[in-house]
């Protein structure tokens, strides 16, 4: 879709409930071709805001698009911004498995898939790194190693990303006034998936997804974007 949103032109194109890689690619090819169109004719004065989700950018196989919207952008007179805000992988993990408990999907069902490498990742228990990298494709495609998949996602971070946060609502928001000049505005957050009642997991479990979590480059993924990212300086 592409609507306005206040005074800023807003694009997004994503879909869930594509179930075989040539479905997935078909939606990240109806986002690139809207970006294309996002990307041009911007005048001076004017900001524009794109979002990609669910199966919208495959960025490991895909790098080369930011590339060029950067590019086209930049060719403009005007400055690309790509801000991205992770999550505490255990936090996020334990999120993820409050969704599927909505979708009564067994607690050893979830987290079995951290164990799982090289299958499609079922909407709602992607791993974050994997989600980055491959969004709802194939998780590790190329069956790479732990340690390349990491130096591949911070590649890209650096490469493309103005504004990088682990959690940090409030340092998100700052670093983007301070690139933009946007005014401070009250932004109430609200989680449409908060529950009321309580996940409780014993300690060997959480020893358990730490443990599967390590191994499949989350953790010290996460502990690498808060050192490189921690004290950002801006040039625009």
């Amino acid at each position: 879709s592409d609507v306005k949103n206040g005074s800023a032109p807003y694009f997004t194109f994503y879909g869930v409930r594509e179930k075989t890689v040539e479905e997935k690619n078909g939606i990240e090819r109806n986002f690139i071709n809207g970006m294309n169109k996002h990307v041009q004719n911007i005048s001076s004065n004017e900001w524009r805001i794109s979002h990609a989700h669910t199966n919208s950018m495959h960025l490991n196989a895909s790098e080369e698009y930011l590339f060029h919207w950067r590019s086209a952008v930049e060719a403009q007179g005007c400055h690309f911004i790509g801000a991205i805000m992770f999550r505490d992988p255990l936090i996020h993990t334990l999120a993820k498995h409050a969704w599927q408990v909505a979708q009564n999907i067994p607690r050893e069902e979830y987290i079995s898939h951290l164990k799982v490498k090289d299958k499609l990742s079922p909407p709602g228990i992607e791993a974050q790194i994997d989600f980055f990298l491959y969004n709802l494709v194939v998780r590790n495609p190329f069956a790479v190693s732990t340690q390349a998949k990491i130096d591949r996602a911070l590649e890209i971070l650096v490469r493309h990303f103005d504004i990088v946060t682990v959690g940090g609502h409030n340092v998100f928001k700052e670093r983007l006034q301070k690139i933009t000049g946007w005014e401070e505005k009250d932004m109430p957050r609200k989680n449409s998936n908060t529950r009321d009642d309580k996940l409780i997991f014993s300690k060997p479990e959480i020893d358990n997804l730490q443990k599967l979590m390590r191994e499949n480059g989350d953790i010290d993924f996460m502990e690498n974007v808060k050192l490189i990212f921690e004290d950002p300086v801006y040039d625009f």
